[in-house]
């Protein structure tokens, strides 16, 4: 499959308010690792640079997290507007 003009959108800007937990939800750990890092390492060696990192609640926190796993864009989702709204 042809990977070159795809990007890959990864939606992580959710708060996770049912964890009941002030982390944002793609930094709570699953395995030790936050659960982004496991979306990531498997688009990464698909998409290389190619990955656009939704952002929005404590977005500084994670995008700080993703950028030591993966070369990404972010676009900050000002308002939490739902997943159609952040595509």
């Amino acid at each position: 499959m042809q990977h070159e003009r795809m990007v890959a959108i990864v939606l992580a800007g959710g708060k996770g308010k049912r964890m009941e937990s002030d982390l944002p939800k793609v930094l709570h750990p699953l395995c030790g690792k936050p659960m982004v890092f496991w979306l990531l390492s498997q688009l990464v060696p698909l998409f290389q640079e190619r990955i656009i990192v939704v952002v929005g609640y404590q977005k500084e926190r994670v995008q700080r997290e993703i950028e030591e796993m993966a070369a990404a864009s972010f676009a900050w989702q000002k308002e939490q507007l739902g997943t159609a709204h952040a595509v």
